[in-house]
This record gives C-alpha cells, sequence and structure tokens, in this order.
C-alpha cells in the first residue's frame, strides 16, 4: 500500500518511534487508511501495521531485500525468517497476526534494463487484524559492532 508513490504522513513518536499514514479517499475503489508504526527496542524494531478501510478485504505487508541477501524461513511454528549475507546471520524477522506468511521473488532494477530477482517476505492479512513484526538485529562481525 504505502510502497506506492503516495503521499505519506510521518509523525515522530517519542524518541524511539515514527507513525507512517496513508489515506486513500476516491470514487473508484474502497476508502482506505494504511497506518505503519515503527519503534526501536534494544535489539532491533518493533513495526505494526494496520488497515482501516469501509469494506473488509485483505492486504499484504512485504519487505524486499537486496539481491546480495539470503532469507530463508526458520524451522518452527513461530513464523520466523532469518537473513543471511555471506554465511553470517544478519536478522531475523517474526510476524504475529496475517493469515499467511510466504518468501517470494520479487523484480529489482539495479539498473536501468537490467531485471534481477530479490527475496521478500509476504505477510497477508484481513482489515480487522494488525501484522506485527518483529525485526532483530544481530550484532557482530558483518555488522561491525
Amino acid at each position: 500500500l504505502m510502497g506506492r508513490r503516495t503521499a505519506v504522513e510521518v509523525l515522530e513518536r517519542g524518541t524511539r518511534g515514527v507513525e507512517a499514514t496513508y489515506s486513500r479517499d476516491t470514487t473508484f475503489g474502497p476508502r482506505y487508511e494504511h497506518r505503519r508504526e515503527v519503534v526501536a527496542t534494544g535489539s532491533g524494531w518493533e513495526v505494526v501495521d494496520s488497515v482501516q478501510s469501509d469494506e473488509p478485504g485483505d492486504y499484504t505487508v512485504r519487505y524486499h531485500f537486496h539481491p546480495s541477501v539470503d532469507v530463508y524461513e526458520a524451522d518452527g511454528p513461530d513464523h520466523e525468517f532469518v537473513v543471511r549475507e555471506n554465511g553470517s546471520e544478519l536478522a531475523r524477522f517474526g510476524f504475529t497476526g496475517g493469515s499467511e506468511h510466504r518468501l517470494v521473488l520479487t523484480p529489482y532494477f539495479e539498473w536501468f534494463g537490467r531485471e534481477q530477482y530479490r527475496p521478500a517476505i509476504e505477510v497477508e492479512s484481513d482489515t480487522d487484524t494488525d501484522v506485527r513484526t518483529r525485526v532483530e538485529v544481530i550484532r557482530g562481525e558483518t555488522t561491525g559492532a
């Protein structure tokens, strides 16, 4: 939703967070508001996406990654995904909410006319359910910490 070319309102939320809101009010299609709140935690970020609409429906939250990293689904029931580069773990993404959590490939154009594919995580939800994302940044040699 917010990934399209839109006018997004961004507000500061304390010293550790921001909230971004996009509202679509049109005669074509349902009116909706997409709100994303991002708060820094001690180990990464907590992100909450919510969509309010005049009509019930589904929405998709996507996280796109650079083609140089590998993303894979971790074992277990927790809907976790691991991001690695050159064999080192960089981050973990965990989700609460949403009916489907999947790893997909999406087009990426580093140079005009040169398409390659990059990993993306998609989480599908309905307009009554928030999607909460926990991003844990792994500190180590590859992150300079």
